[in-house]
């Protein structure tokens, strides 16, 4: 059974399996609106739609469709507007009049059409033959293969059907294999594509006539894209040669960083063992320089002993420099050290570092001369690098100037510089050398020296903005070799980053000369007369045991000494017996000495304890690292017993001090504290608040403040006892006792009454301690008006 639909097409009813099976346009039929249906006497069935007329030939399962081309009055036919008569003529009712036809009548065409091409395009425009296009050698439909450039990316194909019986019904499917795997079927005879990538292609097409027979024989045209020339196989060999290249000079770039890194991991790694091994140096040449000084003064009277002594110090003292030139040397090749620059006269300097080699000049026999037309140069620079500067070319040029030879030092004004020049007439320097001369680590002469002065003299210079050069001619057999070092400086401080300048010294040196040469005089005095017995205890914090026995030893006599040997200990100690003083090491285990320094100036039960930091860094920044810490006073190791003695005794001359400022304070004058008060003065005036306002208590007493304070009864009072040098129940009682003065002259006349507002609950008792106090009774006091 069949059956017509509206907008779903034709369906067939399959009884047998209960379905319907569906026909519409897909499979031929005009249109899926189907509005009559008929059946010839061939089983033909004629349908008519909203788009023509259709034949379905159910023995081949195909249609045929007509419309107004065929003749038909119209393509809109009327719903079920059909007749079947009985000579099998068939009439359909359209918008447009009836139609008869007799199915017999109507013969098919059987002729399958040639396909051809006919014209190609290029962005729309048609391609003609040799043209500038360079596409087309000759018509289209002659040739097998087209080549298009990558940029002739838009292009359309046109074809026909070689068939005339009412060709506009031809149809017609075409398919670009390589690109598209389905046949496209069209009415209109082209094809365009756009942007198809860069390869080999064949482009297919087959046609139909009116009556939709197909030719078999498919038309076919090879179609080629170009690539661009950058995606060409010699563009992708090129760029496979210049990858390769480049991959080989980044490997060999990435090893030879690799080897430099190593190198330059292997070089710190040996400085750093250097500088390690020079700050640990320092420690046992501490330990040597303290008893030798002591051995020198115990030997004054042995001369030979004594000349043994000093030999022993001004090696040691030597070493020192050496060591301090390995670290200056280090920071210097780090970038990390820092000068300060003062406007002094250089000539003064340079003359004291000159004549610090003269006994060693007449010992050679050396002609040494010192010329300079000037009495003094103003320069900034940093003193104490500078002497080493000039320390450095003298020591290099008596190191190489034979017995009986010339060194001479030659200081001249040159436009906005300072010229220094050292000339040496000793073995001199080949010239193949010359350019080495400054490189860190080279000797020219492998027997002699360390290869790092001179580099760190270079480095020095450069840090001052100024120039050092050498010029050498080598000894022969008959005449002696000269050498000159020349030094130039520039003069005023423009060169000079104005952070780094600092005001005049101001004769500084010569007052630490002066401290230094009578520092054995003064501190003998002041033990001798103020230490014969001991009165302050220090605490030595110092992980290493011959360090801190030395120290142990050297204050032994005169202090009392505790210890402890790391910084964890030594706090503990320090909250156990609240010492004096306290010396600790910087580098140490557990707690270094910046942990230990910060806890006891931040504690209120330590924070008035001096502490004096101990190190083998010398650098301007450790110190000021241990200060930001608290420290009242940073020593270098290596330290001349003499210089710890009177660093101690200064401190404890400053405590004495505070004492006696603190006990003045509290005793006549409330304190007044601000943002700027230390910690022992908010401590104080907080002691001296919770007396005043309990003075009437009979309570108020250590434990009573203890509790107050939150502080431990033995630390308060040894707290308060360092800070004022008084006993806090001396203090106590000598508040209440003024008070009662106080009261007296307010017009108060009960001496009970008195005793009581002021906390003394035994008249008698206080009676007592006011005579004490003031060398009269209260009684008395009264007679007297308040006269005492």
């Amino acid at each position: 059974m069949w059956v017509g639909t509206y907008h779903h097409g034709l369906a067939l009813l399959q009884p047998k399996n209960n379905n319907f099976r569906i026909f519409d346009t897909n499979k031929g039929l005009p249109s899926d609106n189907v509005l009559a249906i008929t059946e010839d006497k061939n089983d033909n069935l004629w349908i008519s739609t909203d788009n023509g007329l259709a034949k379905y030939d159910p023995y081949v399962n195909a249609f045929r469709s007509f419309n107004i081309i065929d003749g038909l009055p119209d393509n809109q036919f009327n719903t079920n507007s059909v007749l079947n008569d009985s000579e099998g003529k068939i009439f359909f009712g359209t918008y447009n009049g009836l139609v008869s036809f007799n199915p017999q009548n109507i013969q098919k065409n059987t002729f399958a059409p040639t396909t051809v091409f006919s014209n190609l395009k290029l962005f729309n425009i048609p391609v003609k033959i040799d043209d500038k296009s360079g596409v087309l050698n000759a018509d289209i439909n002659f040739i097998k293969n087209l080549t298009f450039k990558h940029d002739q990316n838009i292009f359309t194909i046109e074809f026909s059907a070689l068939n005339f019986v009412k060709s506009n019904k031809n149809k017609y499917a075409y398919m670009l294999k390589g690109f598209e795997k389905n046949w496209n079927y069209v009415d209109i005879p082209s094809a365009t594509y756009t942007n198809l990538p860069a390869g080999d292609y064949q482009f297919l097409v087959k046609s139909a006539n009116n009556d939709g027979i197909w030719n078999r024989n498919i038309k076919k045209i090879n179609i080629k894209v170009l690539p661009p020339f950058w995606r060409t196989w010699w563009a992708y060999l090129i760029y496979l040669t210049a990858v390769s290249i480049i991959a080989y000079y980044i490997a060999k770039f990435l090893k030879a960083r690799s080897q430099l890194r190593q190198e330059l991991h292997f070089e710190k790694m040996k400085l750093d063992f250097f500088t390690n091994v020079s700050h640990e140096i320092r420690t046992p040449l501490t330990l040597i320089l303290g008893p030798i000084e002591k051995l020198e003064k115990l030997t004054t009277e042995n001369s030979l002993a004594n000349k043994y002594a000093v030999s022993i110090k001004n090696n040691t003292n030597r070493l020192y420099r050496l060591v301090n030139e390995l670290l200056d040397f280090r920071k210097a090749d780090s970038g990390k050290m820092h000068l300060y620059f003062v406007k002094e006269d250089l000539v003064g300097v340079i003359k004291e570092v000159f004549d610090s080699f003269q006994t060693l000049a007449e010992v050679k026999d050396i002609q040494y001369t010192f010329k300079c037309f000037y009495p003094e140069i103003l320069v900034y620079f940093d003193k104490n690098q500078i002497e080493k500067v000039f320390f450095n070319l003298l020591s290099n040029a008596f190191k190489f100037t034979n017995k009986g030879g010339a060194i001479n030092l030659k200081v001249t004004l040159k436009a906005k510089n300072v010229k220094v020049s050292i000339t040496d007439n000793g073995k001199g320097i080949p010239i193949k050398n010359l350019d080495d001369i400054f490189t860190k680590f080279y000797q020219v002469d492998q027997s002699m020296g360390t290869g790092i002065g001179l580099a760190l003299t270079k480095s020095l210079i450069e840090l001052h903005k100024g120039k050092i050069s050498v010029k050498s001619k080598p000894a022969t057999q008959d005449k002696a070799g000269k050498t000159t070092f020349t030094v130039l400086l520039k003069l005023g401080k423009d060169h000079l980053n104005e952070i780094n300048i600092l005001p005049m010294s101001q004769n500084e040196n010569i007052i630490i000369e002066d401290i230094e040469d009578n520092l054995s005089e003064i501190i003998t005095d002041n033990l001798t007369e103020e230490n014969k017995i001991k009165t302050a205890s220090i605490l030595i914090v110092e992980d290493n045991d011959e360090v801190r026995d030395f120290i142990k030893q050297s204050l032994e006599t005169n202090y009392f000494v505790y210890e402890s040997e790391n910084g964890l200990e030594g706090w503990k100690t320090a909250l156990q017996i609240i010492p004096d003083l306290i010396i600790s090491d910087v580098m140490m285990p557990i707690m270094d000495g910046l942990e230990l320094c910060k806890k006891i100036k931040t504690d209120l039960r330590t924070s008035h304890i001096p502490v004096i930091m101990l190190t083998a860094k010398s650098a301007p920044v450790h110190h000021l690292h241990g200060l930001q810490h608290g420290a009242d006073a940073y020593i270098t190791k290596l330290f001349s017993d003499q210089i710890l003695q009177l660093k101690i005794q200064n401190l404890l001359s400053l405590k004495v001090a505070l004492q006696q400022k603190y006990s003045e304070q509290i005793l006549k004058l409330p304190i007044i504290i601000n943002s700027e008060s230390s910690k022992d003065e908010v401590f104080l005036q907080r002691l001296q608040q919770i007396v005043e306002e309990n003075i009437s208590s009979t309570n108020l007493d250590l434990a009573f403040i203890t509790t107050e304070i939150g502080m431990s009864k033995s630390v308060l009072y040894k707290k308060f006892s360092a800070l004022t040098n008084l006993s806090l129940n001396e203090f106590i009682k000598n508040q209440r006792l003024k008070h009662a003065v106080e009261l007296f002259q307010k017009g108060e006349t009960s001496t009970l009454t008195v005793a009581l507002q002021v906390g003394f609950n035994d008249v008698k008792y206080f009676s007592r301690e006011f005579k004490k106090k003031y060398g009269i009774t209260p009684s008395e006091y009264l007679k007297n008006k308040g006269e005492i």
